[in-house]
């Protein structure tokens, strides 16, 4: 994982990048293996645009090689 997070942290696009380990207050047994990677991209360019190509989109499909279904979120931006 840190492999192929440091392949995204270094593409063209990415100003910081940050790995999370996330856990539901809603549930009583949370799972310890759910993630969260944020990303802020340094053009601003389209969220859709950047997880289309590689590294991007390299990663998304081998965490669903692994059986995992990852999502991508895209949160609102600072008004300018």
């Amino acid at each position: 994982m840190r492999e192929e997070t440091a392949k995204l942290a270094t593409s063209n696009g990415v100003a910081r990048l940050a790995v999370h380990q996330v856990a539901s207050a809603a549930l009583r047994y949370p799972r310890g293996w759910d993630w969260c990677l944020e990303l802020d991209l340094a053009d601003r360019q389209a969220p859709n645009a950047f997880v289309r190509r590689a590294p991007c989109s390299e990663f998304l499909a081998d965490l669903r090689l692994l059986g995992t279904r990852p999502t991508v979120f895209v949160l609102p931006g600072e008004a300018s």
